[in-house]
């Protein structure tokens, strides 16, 4: 039996097309939406490695520090994803593993200078993450930020991941104070 494997950027999310289940990267995709203009406002979604969306949201009273802002561990992440977790939808395999190869070039792609757009608009940063199973840590990928200060990712990729995860949630699927 031949076993057909794709590895994205060497070492860091492998997939064996014979097993469903075997992804070893859990976290793919969130956006994240932070303002604290006339409040807290902290929440999000994500997508794991089964193709289910979730949606998180950190109330005011949630510490979350990671222990670098460049590179998250697994367990770091669980404990963010973990507050008010909600399952809205899920993905198919083939559309999952579709986005999950565009990660690596999205991660090539040069970012835009960030501007100023907007005032007490929070910012919602569209990412994808980059996975090192050897230190079990993820990088996030840049994708899109709109909202106060405003950020864009030139690469088509990261252009094609941002418009499908604004199809994923309602809430994140219109464009304000953009790049």
């Amino acid at each position: 039996m031949l076993t057909c494997c794709t590895l994205l950027l060497s070492g860091c999310a492998l997939i064996d097309d014979n097993n469903d289940s075997f992804i070893r990267q859990t976290f793919l995709f969130e956006i994240e939406h932070r303002n604290y203009a006339w409040g807290h406002a902290w929440y999000g979604l994500y997508v794991d490695n089964e193709g289910t969306v979730y949606t998180y949201t950190l109330d005011a009273s949630t510490r979350w520090e990671p222990a670098s802002p460049d590179a998250f561990t697994g367990r770091e992440l669980r404990d963010k994803f973990s507050h008010g977790r909600e399952a809205i939808g899920s993905i198919d395999r083939a559309t999952l593993l579709a986005r999950m190869a565009l990660i690596s070039s999205a991660a090539d792609g040069p970012l835009a200078d960030p501007v100023d757009r907007c005032r007490d608009a929070g910012e919602t940063a569209f990412k994808a993450f980059l996975y090192n199973a050897r230190t079990d840590r993820y990088t996030p990928v840049l994708l899109r930020q709109e909202g106060d200060w405003a950020q864009k990712n030139r690469s088509p990729s990261a252009d094609s991941l941002t418009t499908w995860l604004k199809t994923l949630d309602e809430r994140f699927s219109y464009s304000f104070c953009a790049p």
